[in-house]
């Protein structure tokens, strides 16, 4: 390694290259494992000389600085490289002794969903999935349950969505908080714990960028993205691509934030007769496009009008059993069956009154009918 005069290091590199054809493949990984340090592209090429110690360049002196560094051969090398990379491994014992009671990645449920989770709310057109994405999201950050499903504490939300105008927006938050017999105490917990984002512009991993940021910024616990097509940037149906996107672009950032990502998917038109015959097994790929989101996602909910009448299901198709969702008795139940306020744009159970509203102020303090 020789200091080339006080402006830059220069380094030989022993690959072992059999011929010209290995020499440049074993060039390459150097320079990808270096790509953070953004090394000099000119010497790429294999007849650059390299900096000799001892000589002047304009007045400094070219300094020998080590010999005989890193390991004897390319093979060690490799081997570094890849168990470098590698996170510490957990024993059997270790996994044992992890308490799963009090686990503290846990967010919501009992386990249903941690730190780094991902849940994918599917809906057919028109059902009404960003009110009802607004309830959850909202009722969470009070820290209450959501049919059920009680979160740890309070929870910081963070909204970003491409299909509400400001007034969709703003009606859909009014009849939440009417619907929900909000006070003013509550307001104030709102006002601190949730933001909305507008996001028309950015996809694919511009898109996962200004993600992280918001999340960064908010301290986000539950991100809620609305809806998932106008992000994607590209096919969705395209398997290679929403692996790539999801799981090397988005997963590094649930992993390193710890935030609980939401999507709210549409659902592509059934073909005649199959909606009623789909399984809950057959509903997790209720979503358009690959089969990889719902495989990538921790658990997929689908809400689903029945019939001509206003009246919805929602199922989670994949972990249930560990929501604490409620049915309409306040049985534990992995499917409820829900309908539109008749105060609001909010939701409840289907027919059964849940709140008592003062209409002449909404945000007046209201009574539980259960």
């Amino acid at each position: 390694m020789i200091d080339s005069g006080g402006r830059s290091l220069h380094a030989w590199v022993r690959v072992d290259a059999g011929d010209k054809r290995e020499w440049e493949l074993r060039r390459d990984q150097v320079y990808d494992y270096l790509e953070d340090q953004a090394p000099c592209e000119s010497n790429k090429n294999p007849s650059r000389f390299s900096r000799l110690p001892g000589i002047m360049r304009d007045g400094q002196e070219q300094k020998l600085v080590a010999l005989n560094i890193g390991l004897a051969t390319w093979q060690e090398w490799i081997d570094w490289r890849d168990q470098s990379e590698l996170v510490e491994p957990t024993t059997p014992q270790e996994l044992l002794d992890y308490n799963v009671e009090a686990d503290p990645n846990n967010v919501l449920g009992s386990r249903w969903l941690c730190r780094g989770g991902s849940l994918v709310i599917v809906g057919q057109s028109g059902v009404g999935k960003s009110s009802f994405a607004m309830q959850f999201g909202l009722t969470l950050s009070l820290g209450r349950p959501f049919f059920g499903i009680q979160p740890i504490r309070p929870l910081r939300v963070a909204f970003i969505q491409a299909e509400n105008d400001t007034g969709d927006m703003a009606e859909a938050l009014r009849g939440v908080v009417r619907g929900m017999g909000l006070q003013q105490s509550d307001m104030a917990q709102l006002d601190t714990n949730v933001r909305f984002y507008d996001e028309t512009v950015k996809t694919g991993s511009e898109f996962i960028r200004l993600a992280r940021s918001v999340i960064v910024k908010h301290k986000a616990d539950l991100l809620i993205a609305d809806p998932l097509l106008s992000y994607a940037g590209d096919d969705i149906s395209d398997q290679a691509f929403m692996s790539r996107w999801l799981r090397n672009e988005l997963n590094p950032v649930l992993q390193e934030t710890g935030v609980v990502w939401v999507w709210l998917h549409h659902m592509p038109k059934p073909p005649k007769g199959e909606q009623a015959k789909a399984t809950v097994s057959d509903l997790a790929y209720a979503g358009a496009g690959s089969a990889d989101l719902t495989n990538w996602a921790r658990e997929v909910a689908v809400l689903q009008r029945q019939g001509d009448d206003p009246v919805f299901t929602w199922t989670l198709t994949k972990r249930g059993a560990r929501a604490g969702l409620r049915d309409h008795d306040g049985q534990p139940a992995s499917k409820i069956t829900l309908q539109h306020s008749t105060s609001g744009i909010c939701w409840q159970y289907a027919g059964k009154p849940v709140y008592k509203v003062n209409r002449a102020n909404p945000r007046d303090a209201v009574s539980l009918l259960v």
